[in-house]
């Protein structure tokens, strides 16, 4: 599992980095930090945890430097942004019996992998939205909403997307 740090203008060390990491994330295993080019460090995780955890914050400052997270493929360019990127979905009046376990991931996976579920929804403490965020390709569109049940048994729902869907 490996993640692309980006820095627009310059960086700190890779040891700097590599701490900074470990302390604001309290990583459970080691993470390898390594450079791809000035502007572009390659983040290698052993514990699956952790590279999800980074790859939600979107964003790190250390040093004065601001990197923006992005999962690596072995379609990595410098010059392109990454097609892959995490987004946080709500579904807003999702029947409570749909908060839960295999359920809530099989609504969740008409959008994309799911990387992380909203303790709130796990929790049930919030049941006007259920929120989780996955995995998803820039490159196509996601559904505006999406159908629950079989054949003509069911429902759809409208899913909200945070921030928008972006763009590559």
């Amino acid at each position: 599992m490996a993640l692309v740090a980006k820095c627009a203008f310059g960086r700190p060390t890779l040891c700097e980095i590599k701490r900074a990491l470990q302390s604001s994330f309290h990583l459970a295993a080691d993470v390898q930090v390594s450079t791809l080019d000035s502007r572009h460090i390659l983040l290698l995780f052993v514990n699956h945890s952790d590279f999800v955890r980074v790859w939600l914050k979107e964003l790190m400052v250390v040093k004065g430097f601001t990197f923006r997270f992005f999962k690596w493929t072995r379609f990595f360019k410098a010059r392109q942004e990454a097609p892959m990127v995490s987004v946080w979905v709500s579904f807003p009046n999702l029947p409570i019996n749909l908060y839960h376990g295999n359920f809530f991931s099989f609504v969740v996976g008409a959008v994309g992998k799911v990387l992380k579920v909203d303790g709130a929804t796990v929790g049930c403490t919030r049941t006007v939205s259920a929120r989780a965020c996955v995995e998803v390709d820039v490159r196509s569109t996601p559904p505006e909403k999406i159908w629950i049940g079989g054949g003509s048994s069911g429902f759809s729902i409208k899913l909200w997307l945070s921030d928008g869907f972006p763009s590559v």
